[in-house]
């Protein structure tokens, strides 16, 4: 009997080893597909904030002379800003 009580002694702190992990952790639960839906739309917003901003100052930077060197930089680094600010639009879009 004794190495019953023992066994059942083990699994007894076992479980309550994990429900304090658990509860440490601040009562996780699995993710769901809701959840995951969540975290793209957010994402996704955040991204487009993301590209806006950088697209906003790159305008704002524009250099005097475009045919110079740096102004043919910026123009390419200002279409890439577009690419990528149109794409994260057209994910938006694509959840919706």
């Amino acid at each position: 009997m004794s190495g019953h009580l023992k066994w059942l002694a083990g699994i007894v702190a076992l479980a309550a080893g994990i429900v304090g992990l658990w509860v440490a952790l601040g009562f996780p639960s699995i993710a769901t597909s809701m959840d995951i839906s969540k975290l793209t739309t957010s994402q996704n917003q955040i991204a487009v904030q993301v590209y806006q901003n950088r697209l906003n100052s790159l305008i704002l930077l524009a250099p005097q002379v475009l045919d110079s060197s740096a102004g043919k930089a910026w123009q390419e680094e200002l279409m890439r800003a577009r690419k990528k600010l149109g794409a994260a639009e057209d994910r938006m879009i694509l959840e919706n």
